[in-house]
């Protein structure tokens, strides 16, 4: 008998902890949450879709370039775009990784946040959407860091293992062909 848990944060956390992905100390496991809360309110927005009003790969393929405010200077209420609001979600973790002196969002080894981080802005370079995001909007920490991520031997392992759940478009949740992405029937 064990914990029966259904809200995808709690089960995202317990299994971060479990396998030593939440912080090695209660301060780096708090920052862990801080980043992971961050990145579930704007690229996830809110839980409700990977493509809303806070994050939107659409709104910034309409963009050529970086600017706007920070995240930290934008009142909840705005009257800002997706797009200049989907940037300002990204430059949080761009300087996050700038205080960074290990390449990780929290301490040396990857956590929770560097893994969703991560399948972010994968999806974020895939061809049909802006593979040169880090030049384009002067993201160079954040482009470092999805390829250093992606080079990991577990991580790319991961990637092109037929474990990978496929890409697929909303809503409808029809097959979307992609980097590593194998469609259903060849699974």
């Amino acid at each position: 008998a064990g914990n029966i848990l259904s809200q995808e944060n709690a089960i995202t956390r317990f299994v971060a902890r479990k396998l030593g992905l939440a912080g090695q100390t209660e301060s780096e496991q708090a920052l862990v949450d801080m980043l992971y809360e961050q990145y579930w309110c704007t690229f996830r927005n809110n839980g409700i879709s990977h493509e809303g009003e806070h994050y939107s790969i659409e709104a910034l393929k309409g963009l050529e370039r970086r600017g706007g405010p920070r995240y930290q200077e934008m009142r909840r209420v705005n009257n800002f775009t997706r797009g200049e609001r989907s940037l300002a979600a990204l430059g949080v973790f761009e300087e996050r990784l700038e205080s960074s002196e290990t390449g990780f969002l929290v301490g040396d080894t990857p956590t929770v946040i560097d893994l969703a981080l991560f399948e972010a802005l994968f999806e974020l370079a895939e061809a049909d959407n802006i593979p040169d995001f880090a030049t384009r909007f002067d993201f160079p920490k954040l482009g470092a860091f999805l390829a250093t991520m992606e080079a990991r031997p577990r991580v790319r392992a991961y990637l092109e293992s037929p474990r990978r759940m496929p890409r697929y478009s909303r809503p409808g949740y029809v097959y979307k062909p992609g980097k590593y992405s194998p469609r259903p029937s060849e699974m």
